[in-house]
């Protein structure tokens, strides 16, 4: 609620607003880790690694703005336009990819599909893995993945003779893929670190966090354009730095990855830290009451 009041009523800078959107962020880690820690350090050190890998990573719509069209007769990708009409034709003229809403549709559709495959890896080859080497792996790859965005907005696969909806259907093939890798192991930490009898609560406190963090991904992404500034249409000037600074933040997880996440693989038995610590008991309230 304060994030989102803050973004929303606030009249200051971005800047101001960006730093104080990290700054609560970094006390509602701080407060998750102090509550949970009682519980369980596992469950407390796995609910601010999945908290704060979500609010690290920047996410914003700009490179959909810049290559997307509007579909319209008269709109940013139109190649005849009337004289004065500033908002026509201003994509074609740049040469930017113009990617029409049914191809993106598809390509959509695709992506979901390869999303399966990613899975279907990750159970076969990285299920064995221990936690801290499948995210370093999920993170490293998620960088790499990111950095064909640089190539595109770069425009270098031009240069490399490979067509804008060619190489859109590379991404969407390449990224859902590794953002399954990348996921992967945070819901099978979440469902393991869960202590016995509060599974389905704690297990939904923690797949709230990463939304949340997620959320503050995107409050952090409006943040870093203005700090780029100029990130806009039509001439997305700084587009390219801000591309590669984006896709390098991918990387700032792995340094959590070791104080955070616990040691060991998901097809380790837990190991009882002590009964008081693991198991929770909720007393039903009329019991309560009659006590």
């Amino acid at each position: 609620v304060a994030v989102g009041s803050l973004q929303a009523f606030s009249t200051f800078s971005d800047v101001v607003q960006g730093v104080s959107t990290i700054i609560l962020g970094v006390v509602l880690a701080t407060t998750i880790h102090f509550l949970l820690k009682p519980v369980s350090k596992d469950l407390a050190g796995a609910a601010v690694y999945i908290f704060l890998s979500g609010a690290l990573q920047p996410a914003t719509d700009v490179m959909f703005a810049w290559f997307h069209s509007d579909g319209k007769a008269h709109g940013n990708c139109a190649t005849h336009c009337p004289p004065g009409n500033e908002d026509c034709g201003w994509a074609s003229e740049r040469h930017y990819p113009c990617i029409s809403p049914e191809y993106y549709s598809a390509m959509r559709a695709t992506a979901r599909l390869f999303g399966l495959a990613g899975i279907v890896l990750y159970n076969a080859y990285l299920s064995d893995w221990s936690y801290r080497n499948v995210f370093v792996l999920g993170h490293c790859v998620t960088f790499g993945a990111n950095l064909l965005d640089f190539v595109w907005v770069s425009r270098w696969n031009i240069s490399l003779g490979i067509d804008d909806r060619a190489f859109l259907l590379g991404l969407d093939v390449v990224q859902p893929v590794v953002s399954k890798i990348a996921n992967m192991p945070s819901y099978v930490l979440a469902a393991k670190v869960c202590p016995a009898g509060v599974e389905a609560t704690l297990f939904a406190l923690l797949m709230g966090l990463s939304n949340f963090g997620s959320t503050i991904g995107l409050y952090n992404g409006v943040f870093l354009l203005s700090a780029f500034g100029g990130v806009e249409q039509p001439e997305f000037r700084h587009l390219p730095a801000f591309v590669l600074m984006r896709t390098v933040f991918y990387l700032a997880p792995v340094a959590l990855v070791f104080i955070f996440v616990p040691r060991g693989r998901p097809s380790d038995a837990i190991e009882e830290e002590d009964v008081a610590s693991k198991e929770i008991e909720l007393t039903p309230v009329a019991d309560a009451a009659a006590v």
